[in-house]
C-alpha cells in the first residue's frame, strides 16, 4: 500500500465572498478555498480561505494524504485535513477552487482511496488473456494518519479466468465500505476471441441440424411409395 504523507500549507482567511471576490482572487494567483469541520455538536463550520496558486498546485503533483492547513499562528488557526474536492478550469486545468474537510486524530473518519493494479498476470503473459479492472476507488474507514492515496495490488500470479473480490483485499488500518463479493479485476478472454468461438459454435450447431433436416427429408421421400403401394393394394 502507498504510504501516508503530510502537506502543510499556509493559507489567509477570505473575507469577501461571491464570484467577483473569488474571480479578483485568481486573477492575483490565489486560489479560493473552504475549509469545513465539525464541532463537538456535531454541527459544521465552514472557513473561507485561500492560497497561493503555486502552492495548490504542487500539492495536487505530491498528492498528500493528509494536509496541515494554518492560517494563523495560534493552535486554533490550524487544522489537519484532507482534500474533499479539486474544481479546475474546464479549459487551462489551473486549479480554481478546493474544497477541505477537516479531520481529528483518535476518531475514525471515511474517505475514497484509488485502486492501482501492478505486475502483468500470467493469465495475459501465458494465456492469451487481458485484465480488466472493474473497480477504480474504494469507500474506506479508517484513522486520519492511516489514510492513503492509493491502495496498490499486485496481479502477477492471476491466471485466465482467476478474479479480484474486495473479500481478498486484506488490511490492518482500512475497513473497506464495499461489498465483500464485488469484483475488482478479472483475466478474462478478448471479447473478438470469445465472439469468433461464438460464431463458431453456431455455424457448428446449423450445420448439424441442417445434416438432421437432410436426413428426415430423405426418410419422408423413401416412405412414399410404400404409402402408395398400400393403397393399390386395396383397390
Amino acid at each position: 500500500m502507498a504510504k501516508n504523507h503530510i502537506s502543510t500549507l499556509e493559507a489567509q482567511i477570505r473575507d469577501i465572498r461571491g464570484s467577483q471576490a473569488a474571480k479578483h482572487l485568481r486573477q492575483s494567483g490565489r486560489v479560493p478555498a473552504v475549509l469545513y469541520h465539525s464541532n463537538d455538536d456535531k454541527s459544521v463550520t465552514s472557513i473561507a480561505l485561500d492560497f497561493d496558486e503555486k502552492d495548490i498546485r504542487n500539492l495536487v503533483s505530491s498528492r498528500p494524504t493528509l494536509i496541515q492547513v494554518s492560517w494563523g499562528t495560534s493552535e486554533d488557526e490550524s487544522r489537519e485535513c484532507v482534500l474533499r474536492e479539486l474544481q479546475r478550469h474546464p479549459v487551462t486545468q489551473l486549479p480554481v477552487h478546493l474544497d477541505l474537510l477537516a479531520v481529528k486524530r483518535g476518531v475514525m473518519m471515511e474517505s475514497t482511496i484509488q485502486v492501482r493494479l501492478i505486475g502483468t498476470p500470467i493469465g495475459v503473459k501465458d494465456q492469451g488473456g487481458v485484465l480488466q479492472q472493474n473497480v477504480y476507488e474504494l469507500s474506506v474507514r479508517c484513522m486520519p494518519m492511516d489514510l492513503i492515496n492509493e491502495l496498490v495490488y499486485d496481479v502477477s500470479e492471476m491466471n485466465l479466468y482467476d478474479a479480484i473480490h474486495i473479500e481478498d483485499i486484506k488490511s490492518e488500518t482500512l475497513e473497506i465500505l464495499e461489498e465483500s463479493d464485488r469484483t475488482v479485476a478479472s483475466v478474462v478472454m478478448p471479447r473478438a476471441l470469445v465472439t469468433a468461438e461464438d460464431e463458431e459454435a453456431e455455424e457448428a450447431e446449423e450445420g448439424e441440424e441442417g445434416e438432421e433436416g437432410v436426413e428426415g427429408e430423405e426418410g419422408e421421400e423413401g416412405a412414399k411409395p410404400d404409402q402408395d403401394g398400400g393403397k393399390g393394394s386395396k383397390e
